[in-house]
């Protein structure tokens, strides 16, 4: 296996596309100095890629190369797959440069009413309003599963058994902000990017506030954790999180829960936070979300919390 990252390439305000990673991860590990690195530039339009994280015990399949993808545009993502040799370089590659391989996704809007980046979240005591980075993702959560598993489990569990968790931001149809979630699969066979498939997705609004900076994982048992910023102008920027269990119908999330309550709001203009992060603990159970929130209105001086949660009967 490799280790993987993206970067962002750019020429002073040119941004010049994604550049996409792999590392000798036996040599990482072993504190080799000779630890090798190979790397692909991407055209200008392919921005906000991320790679794809293991998070089940269960590696991908023997041979499958790194899944790499990116919001594309409003029906659309990009998907990308990087192949590393590093006893041969010359034999590495990558796939989907420029948008070349595009799988299809329900039809959303762009965050911020189709901008994709801008100041559209309305927060309370103040007419400033908060960045909303929507065009892209901030983690790709990998599960491989136990296909004996999936046929003898009940309820029935998805199939197939390899699946991919995202959620970029878009405008909800009432104008607010809302986290749009998506789940593919594909069979757990050596299977290359253009044969995944969309499995679920859905959009998160259960009402007119305001939810961004979202991340999304699941657990060992299926259950799905979508953890957010929320805010309106009636509410200081707070944290909170969602979920669904297996037996919920497909598309859908559970009851809303605020974990922590925002303390005031943000009055100058900047970016707000830098990420979110939802990952699940080695026990495959725990959840543990990273996101931000103000403890009292400042311009610019927010704090970080880390959240932990559990499904029941998840053990």
């Amino acid at each position: 296996m490799a280790n993987y990252k993206t970067q962002a390439e750019a020429d002073g305000s040119t941004h010049l596309g994604a550049r996409l990673c792999a590392y000798n991860r036996a040599k990482l590990l072993a504190g080799d100095p000779s630890a090798e690195e190979i790397c692909f530039q991407m055209a200008v339009g392919d921005e906000g890629v991320v790679p794809a994280d293991v998070d089940s015990s269960v590696p991908p399949p023997a041979g499958q190369d790194e899944l790499f993808a990116s919001v594309w545009d409003s029906s659309h993502m990009s998907v990308y797959s990087l192949h590393p040799d590093f006893a041969n370089p010359q034999n590495s590659f990558v796939t989907g440069n420029n948008g070349s391989q595009l799988i299809a996704v329900p039809a959303f809007t762009l965050a911020c009413n189709g901008v994709g980046l801008a100041y559209c979240v309305p927060q309370k005591d103040t007419s400033q309003l908060l960045e909303v980075r929507g065009g892209g993702f901030f983690r790709i959560a990998y599960w491989d599963d136990n296909p004996q598993a999936s046929v003898k489990a009940n309820p029935p569990k998805p199939v197939p058994s390899q699946h991919w968790y995202m959620v970029n931001d878009v405008t909800a149809s009432g104008g607010n902000e809302a986290p749009r979630w998506y789940e593919f699969t594909a069979p757990q066979k050596k299977t290359p990017v253009t044969g995944l498939s969309l499995f679920q997705s859905g959009t998160f609004a259960p009402d007119s506030d305001y939810r961004w900076m979202s991340s999304i994982v699941r657990d060992k048992k299926y259950n799905i954790l979508l953890g957010y910023n929320i805010s309106s102008s009636d509410m200081y920027p707070s944290i909170a999180i969602t979920g669904r269990t297996l037996q919920d119908a497909l598309g859908t999330m559970e009851g809303e829960i605020i974990v922590v309550n925002g303390g005031g709001s943000q009055t100058a203009t900047g970016e707000w936070g830098g990420s979110s992060s939802m990952k699940i603990d080695q026990d495959g159970c725990t959840f543990f979300h990273t996101n931000e929130y103000n403890l009292i209105t400042t311009p610019r001086n927010w704090s970080t919390q880390i959240v932990s949660a559990k499904f029941a009967g998840c053990n």
